[in-house]
């Protein structure tokens, strides 16, 4: 076959040239900018913080102690040891630690069910939540 048979058959078989027409999307509901400062949560949970503020707070959230922490950014930054300091305070919180917190004979001594709960946040990176920093009054 030739090759003016075929670029004639093959231009017939395409048809005629057609020409699409942009078509326009109109959103169903007016879209709106987010706000982002209210997403990002960058404090304690609220159970968390609870915890944190009946056990911890009143030696640890004020001037007293060396280790201080209010905030869950204290909790993220770099403790003492290899560990975020969170990491320090959930293995001091746990009942067969060596040097547990808060020591044996204080008042104030977390329930079971409160350790688990720091630990758990603890463990699963201390997200962040909706509540903010503990304050130092008990």
């Amino acid at each position: 076959m030739n090759r003016a048979l075929w670029l004639t058959l093959f231009f017939a078989a395409c048809g005629p040239e057609q020409v699409e027409q942009p078509v326009q999307v109109t959103p169903a509901v007016e879209e709106q900018p987010v706000d982002t400062s209210m997403t990002e949560l960058t404090g304690f949970p609220c159970d968390v913080r609870e915890a944190l503020q009946a056990n911890c707070a009143s030696c640890h959230a004020g001037p007293t102690y060396v280790t201080h922490f209010n905030s869950r950014d204290d909790l993220l930054a770099p403790g003492r040891g290899t560990h975020q300091l969170g990491v320090e305070v959930a293995l001091r919180l746990r009942p067969d630690a060596a040097f547990p917190m808060p020591p044996v004979g204080a008042p104030q001594q977390p329930t079971l069910a409160e350790r688990q709960l720091i630990d758990g946040w603890v463990q699963a990176g201390m997200p962040g939540g909706a509540c903010g920093e503990l304050d130092d009054t008990p």
